[in-house]
């Protein structure tokens, strides 16, 4: 690569951006007011293409959004700051420094300077449509929100995904993006702190996907646990004591006894030949799906009510886990995180009145 330097040395990777959600209605012509506040996203683009393809998909007043993220950092899905705005950028600053500002000639200079004032924050997140990628439309959809509820809740959201991710990474991973009426504390007339309904923006992993780490969690304690010969329960007891025991305490989870004297006997301890080795139950797809006939049929059967394909089916599975999934028992989960990835399908499939699920 040959760098063109000011220009391409230092530029960050990203798709263009295809559209914007808003979340409120235009601003009236007769003032700069802001638009009242709706209760659905409401999706603008340049192209006109792409508005339609939208608004095929999504309907004119959509309330929930099937969506994943570009980049693997919570920093590039969800950049927030402070700005100020007057027909266009003023400054953009962390509510201390400007990291970007308007100098006299007309030019942006990004020197560090101490923030002048009258910013407000805001925050964008950037995500990818899948239906929209389908039609054709390869590129970015900003959500952008000033509300502070909304970004605080959207950030903890975005860094509790990544703590319960193993690979620590926010792409691969289904959201639901909503519209959801909350009560919420706001200046008053006279001053005084207030309750209003508002319609908030709340993003959600989906529950399937959830499910898939809480079980694959649970099934790594017990093939890790199994090493002590215990069974479940007493696993259980170990791992929440875990933090006051020391470093050997899930090798060895009972106190050695006093050495006594050697006898004859050469013979092992039953507890040290019979159970040291035995391992529970595994609970993962190989498992089940191949040993259980009962619970895959009630997967199946949970399957054909549902209407999903095959194809939508391992679509579904592959959303929850992050990965592709070609066939059931690669999945690492119970049959109840397989039956909760169908029927989140199902939803996303009947919401947008297609033969195909947006994943």
């Amino acid at each position: 690569m040959s760098p063109i330097i000011g220009m391409t040395d230092n530029a960050i990777p990203q798709f263009p951006r295809i559209g914007k959600l808003r979340k409120g209605a235009p601003k009236p012509t007769s003032s700069n007011a802001p638009g009242r506040d709706l209760s659905y996203f409401r999706f603008t683009s340049d192209n006109p293409r792409v508005e339609a393809a939208f608004k095929e998909v999504y309907g004119d007043e959509p309330q929930e959004l099937s969506v994943y993220l570009p980049f693997a950092s919570v920093e590039d899905c969800f950049p927030t700051w402070r700005e100020r705005w007057t027909t266009v950028l003023q400054h953009r600053c962390d509510g201390e420094v400007c990291t970007r500002w308007l100098q006299d000639n007309g030019q942006y200079c990004e020197d560090p300077v101490p923030c002048p004032g009258g910013c407000t924050q805001v925050g964008r997140l950037n995500v990818i449509l899948p239906e929209l990628l389908r039609a054709g439309y390869m590129g970015l959809v900003t959500m952008e929100t000033h509300s502070i509820h909304d970004i605080v809740n959207i950030h903890k959201t975005l860094l509790a995904t990544i703590q319960a991710n193993p690979d620590k990474v926010l792409t691969g991973v289904g959201f639901w993006l909503r519209r959801a009426q909350r009560e919420i504390s706001t200046p008053g007339e006279d001053g005084k702190r207030i309750r209003r309904k508002k319609w908030m923006v709340v993003l959600q992993p989906v529950a399937a996907w959830v499910l898939a780490q809480i079980e694959a969690a649970d099934i790594l304690l017990q093939i890790e646990g199994g090493e002590n010969g215990e069974d479940d329960e007493v696993l259980d007891a170990d791992y929440e004591d875990s933090d006051e025991a020391p470093n050997n305490q899930q090798s060895y989870p009972h106190a050695p006894e006093p050495t006594k004297k050697a006898t004859t006997d050469k013979k092992q301890p039953p507890e040290q030949t019979t159970t040291a080795k035995k391992a529970p139950a595994q609970k993962t797809g190989p498992t089940w799906w191949g040993n259980n006939p009962e619970l895959k049929g009630r997967v199946l059967l949970r399957q054909q009510e549902l209407k999903i394909t095959n194809n939508e089916a391992l679509l579904a599975l592959g959303m929850a886990c992050g990965k592709t999934v070609t066939k059931v028992s690669e999945f690492p989960g119970t049959w109840e995180a397989v039956i909760a990835a169908y029927e989140e399908a199902a939803r996303v499939k009947a919401r947008g009145g297609q033969e195909r699920i947006p994943f």
